[in-house]
Protein backbone atom coordinates (compact mmCIF):
# COMPACT_ATOMS: atom_id res chain seq x y z
CA UNK A 1 0.00 0.00 0.00
CA UNK A 2 1.45 3.49 -0.94
CA UNK A 3 2.67 5.66 1.77
CA UNK A 4 -0.13 7.45 2.79
CA UNK A 5 1.02 11.45 4.44
CA UNK A 6 -2.16 13.78 5.14
CA UNK A 7 -1.82 17.02 7.08
CA UNK A 8 -1.63 18.87 9.74
CA UNK A 9 -1.83 22.46 11.10
CA UNK A 10 -4.93 24.59 10.95
CA UNK A 11 -8.57 26.17 10.78
CA UNK A 12 -8.14 27.23 7.14
CA UNK A 13 -7.32 27.51 3.37
CA UNK A 14 -8.44 29.51 0.49
CA UNK A 15 -10.72 30.54 -1.78
CA UNK A 16 -9.95 30.64 -5.70
CA UNK A 17 -10.01 34.21 -5.05
CA UNK A 18 -7.64 34.07 -2.79
CA UNK A 19 -9.95 35.42 -0.27
CA UNK A 20 -9.59 32.99 3.29
CA UNK A 21 -11.83 31.61 5.82
CA UNK A 22 -11.56 28.69 8.61
CA UNK A 23 -12.95 25.60 7.55
CA UNK A 24 -11.46 22.98 9.05
CA UNK A 25 -7.90 22.13 11.10
CA UNK A 26 -5.61 19.38 10.59
CA UNK A 27 -5.22 16.64 13.24
CA UNK A 28 -1.83 14.62 14.45
CA UNK A 29 -1.84 10.84 13.73
CA UNK A 30 -1.19 9.40 16.88
CA UNK A 31 -0.63 5.63 17.80
CA UNK A 32 -3.53 3.76 17.40
CA UNK A 33 -5.20 6.37 14.95
CA UNK A 34 -7.28 5.66 11.85
CA UNK A 35 -9.41 6.78 9.48
CA UNK A 36 -12.52 5.43 11.68
CA UNK A 37 -11.19 6.78 14.92
CA UNK A 38 -10.73 10.15 13.72
CA UNK A 39 -14.08 10.26 11.93
CA UNK A 40 -15.42 9.34 15.27
CA UNK A 41 -13.53 12.01 17.44
CA UNK A 42 -14.77 14.46 14.96
CA UNK A 43 -18.34 13.61 14.62
CA UNK A 44 -17.40 13.52 10.63
CA UNK A 45 -18.20 10.83 7.60
CA UNK A 46 -15.37 8.71 7.01
CA UNK A 47 -15.92 8.64 3.58
CA UNK A 48 -15.56 12.57 3.78
CA UNK A 49 -11.83 12.26 5.07
CA UNK A 50 -10.95 10.21 2.24
CA UNK A 51 -12.69 12.63 -0.59
CA UNK A 52 -10.87 15.30 1.59
CA UNK A 53 -7.05 14.10 2.01
CA UNK A 54 -6.75 11.95 -1.22
CA UNK A 55 -7.44 8.89 1.01
CA UNK A 56 -7.97 5.57 -1.49
CA UNK A 57 -11.26 4.14 -0.98
CA UNK A 58 -11.21 1.29 1.85
CA UNK A 59 -8.06 2.62 3.05
CA UNK A 60 -8.16 2.92 6.70
CA UNK A 61 -4.51 3.16 8.21
CA UNK A 62 -3.02 6.11 8.83
CA UNK A 63 0.82 6.95 9.26
CA UNK A 64 1.46 8.15 13.15
CA UNK A 65 2.84 11.36 13.02
CA UNK A 66 1.29 12.56 9.82
CA UNK A 67 -1.57 14.44 9.70
CA UNK A 68 -5.32 14.60 8.37
CA UNK A 69 -7.51 17.61 6.97
CA UNK A 70 -10.68 17.64 9.30
CA UNK A 71 -13.54 19.72 7.22
CA UNK A 72 -15.93 21.92 9.43
CA UNK A 73 -13.95 21.35 12.82
CA UNK A 74 -13.20 24.57 14.81
CA UNK A 75 -10.33 23.54 16.84
CA UNK A 76 -8.07 20.32 17.22
CA UNK A 77 -8.80 17.86 19.79
CA UNK A 78 -5.70 16.51 21.27
CA UNK A 79 -5.51 13.07 22.20
CA UNK A 80 -2.89 10.66 23.71
CA UNK A 81 -2.33 7.26 23.25
CA UNK A 82 -3.61 5.90 25.90
CA UNK A 83 -6.95 7.01 24.67
CA UNK A 84 -7.09 5.24 21.24
CA UNK A 85 -4.85 2.26 22.29
CA UNK A 86 -6.79 -1.56 21.48
CA UNK A 87 -4.95 -2.16 25.03
CA UNK A 88 -6.90 0.94 26.90
CA UNK A 89 -9.71 -0.59 29.52
CA UNK A 90 -12.75 -0.21 27.98
CA UNK A 91 -13.95 1.13 31.45
CA UNK A 92 -10.98 2.86 33.03
CA UNK A 93 -11.50 4.08 36.54
CA UNK A 94 -12.39 8.00 36.57
CA UNK A 95 -9.82 10.36 38.15
CA UNK A 96 -10.73 12.46 41.46
CA UNK A 97 -12.57 15.38 40.78
CA UNK A 98 -9.90 17.46 41.84
CA UNK A 99 -7.04 15.97 39.25
CA UNK A 100 -9.31 16.25 36.47
CA UNK A 101 -7.78 17.98 33.26
CA UNK A 102 -8.67 21.50 32.47
CA UNK A 103 -8.85 22.96 29.19
CA UNK A 104 -5.70 24.88 28.64
CA UNK A 105 -6.13 28.27 28.40
CA UNK A 106 -5.68 29.91 25.01
CA UNK A 107 -2.68 31.38 24.23
CA UNK A 108 -1.89 34.70 23.80
CA UNK A 109 -0.22 36.57 20.94
CA UNK A 110 3.06 37.46 23.35
CA UNK A 111 3.23 33.28 23.97
CA UNK A 112 2.96 33.01 20.52
CA UNK A 113 5.36 35.58 19.76
CA UNK A 114 7.85 34.47 21.93
CA UNK A 115 7.90 30.73 20.42
CA UNK A 116 8.30 32.05 16.89
CA UNK A 117 12.12 33.00 17.04
CA UNK A 118 12.89 31.33 13.90
CA UNK A 119 14.05 33.64 11.64
CA UNK A 120 12.04 33.41 8.02
CA UNK A 121 13.19 34.69 4.62
CA UNK A 122 10.39 35.41 2.09
CA UNK A 123 8.89 32.97 0.03
CA UNK A 124 9.31 34.97 -3.08
CA UNK A 125 10.05 39.03 -3.76
CA UNK A 126 6.78 40.25 -4.98
CA UNK A 127 3.88 42.72 -4.16
CA UNK A 128 1.92 42.21 -1.47
CA UNK A 129 -2.04 42.44 -2.44
CA UNK A 130 -3.38 41.30 0.25
CA UNK A 131 -2.97 41.37 3.89
CA UNK A 132 -3.70 38.96 7.34
CA UNK A 133 -6.89 40.27 9.02
CA UNK A 134 -8.82 38.50 12.08
CA UNK A 135 -12.26 40.23 11.61
CA UNK A 136 -14.00 40.00 8.64
CA UNK A 137 -13.59 39.97 6.00
CA UNK A 138 -11.31 37.49 7.46
CA UNK A 139 -7.98 36.66 5.59
CA UNK A 140 -4.83 34.25 7.66
CA UNK A 141 -2.94 34.53 5.68
CA UNK A 142 -1.04 37.11 3.37
CA UNK A 143 -1.47 37.29 -0.66
CA UNK A 144 2.05 38.42 -2.52
CA UNK A 145 1.50 38.83 -6.48
CA UNK A 146 4.58 38.44 -9.31
CA UNK A 147 5.26 40.17 -12.58
CA UNK A 148 6.47 37.51 -13.81
CA UNK A 149 7.07 33.28 -13.37
CA UNK A 150 8.97 33.42 -9.86
CA UNK A 151 10.42 30.38 -7.86
CA UNK A 152 8.68 30.11 -4.14
CA UNK A 153 11.24 29.44 -1.76
CA UNK A 154 10.91 27.44 2.23
CA UNK A 155 11.10 30.15 4.25
CA UNK A 156 12.96 28.22 7.26
CA UNK A 157 14.21 24.74 7.48
CA UNK A 158 11.77 21.95 8.01
CA UNK A 159 9.61 18.85 6.80
CA UNK A 160 7.13 18.74 3.85
CA UNK A 161 4.31 17.42 5.55
CA UNK A 162 1.55 17.73 2.30
CA UNK A 163 2.34 18.21 -1.05
CA UNK A 164 0.01 18.01 -3.57
CA UNK A 165 -2.96 19.51 -5.69
CA UNK A 166 -6.72 20.63 -4.38
CA UNK A 167 -9.73 20.26 -6.14
CA UNK A 168 -10.75 23.97 -4.47
CA UNK A 169 -6.87 25.67 -3.20
CA UNK A 170 -4.79 24.52 -6.50
CA UNK A 171 -1.45 22.91 -6.11
CA UNK A 172 -0.50 23.50 -2.20
CA UNK A 173 2.52 22.88 -0.58
CA UNK A 174 2.67 23.12 3.78
CA UNK A 175 5.98 22.55 6.00
CA UNK A 176 6.08 22.15 9.21
CA UNK A 177 9.12 24.42 11.20
CA UNK A 178 10.09 23.69 14.81
CA UNK A 179 7.91 25.14 17.49
CA UNK A 180 5.35 23.53 15.52
CA UNK A 181 4.87 26.27 13.46
CA UNK A 182 3.94 25.75 9.78
CA UNK A 183 4.10 27.64 6.66
CA UNK A 184 1.37 27.23 3.76
CA UNK A 185 2.18 28.20 0.19
CA UNK A 186 -1.08 28.05 -1.73
CA UNK A 187 -1.86 28.48 -5.38
CA UNK A 188 1.32 27.25 -7.17
CA UNK A 189 1.55 26.69 -10.70
CA UNK A 190 3.78 23.63 -10.26
CA UNK A 191 5.49 22.08 -7.04
CA UNK A 192 8.81 20.00 -7.42
CA UNK A 193 9.23 19.41 -3.21
CA UNK A 194 7.58 15.43 -2.25
CA UNK A 195 5.92 15.05 1.03
CA UNK A 196 8.23 13.70 3.68
CA UNK A 197 11.38 16.07 2.32
CA UNK A 198 13.25 18.26 4.83
CA UNK A 199 13.62 21.09 3.24
CA UNK A 200 16.56 23.68 3.98
CA UNK A 201 16.12 27.65 3.83
CA UNK A 202 15.61 28.87 0.78
CA UNK A 203 15.39 25.41 -1.05
CA UNK A 204 12.25 25.45 -4.02
CA UNK A 205 9.25 23.80 -3.54
CA UNK A 206 7.77 25.18 -6.16
CA UNK A 207 6.71 27.80 -8.63
CA UNK A 208 4.17 30.47 -10.11
CA UNK A 209 3.90 30.72 -13.54
CA UNK A 210 2.66 33.84 -15.85
CA UNK A 211 -0.14 32.25 -18.39
CA UNK A 212 -2.63 33.77 -20.92
CA UNK A 213 -5.46 33.64 -18.33
CA UNK A 214 -3.04 34.11 -14.92
CA UNK A 215 -0.46 37.42 -16.26
CA UNK A 216 0.07 38.19 -12.56
CA UNK A 217 0.23 34.98 -10.28
CA UNK A 218 -0.42 35.41 -6.97
CA UNK A 219 0.69 33.22 -3.95
CA UNK A 220 -1.41 32.76 -0.53
CA UNK A 221 1.20 32.27 2.20
CA UNK A 222 0.52 31.30 6.23
CA UNK A 223 1.90 31.11 8.82
CA UNK A 224 0.32 28.87 12.23
CA UNK A 225 0.89 28.18 15.02
CA UNK A 226 -0.41 24.59 15.86
CA UNK A 227 -4.15 25.19 14.41
CA UNK A 228 -3.70 29.39 15.23
CA UNK A 229 -3.13 31.63 12.10
CA UNK A 230 -0.90 34.42 12.84
CA UNK A 231 0.29 37.40 10.79
CA UNK A 232 3.31 36.68 8.46
CA UNK A 233 4.28 40.47 8.30
CA UNK A 234 5.03 40.33 11.96
CA UNK A 235 7.65 37.20 11.57
CA UNK A 236 8.91 37.69 7.69
CA UNK A 237 12.18 40.38 7.44
CA UNK A 238 10.70 44.03 6.50
CA UNK A 239 10.96 44.75 2.70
Amino acid sequence: MRKIIVILIFSALFAVSCATDSFGVYHTVKKGENVTKISQLYNVDANELRQENSIPEGVDELKEGSAIFIPGAANVIETSPAETSPETSPNPEPEPESEQETSPEPETENEIENETEINFIWPAAGKIVKTFSSSAPKSEGIDVEFEKSTEIRAVANGKVVFSSQHDKFGNTVIILHDNNLYTIYAFLSEIVSKEGETLKQNDILGNINVTEKNPKPTLHFEIRKSAKPIDPLKYLPKN
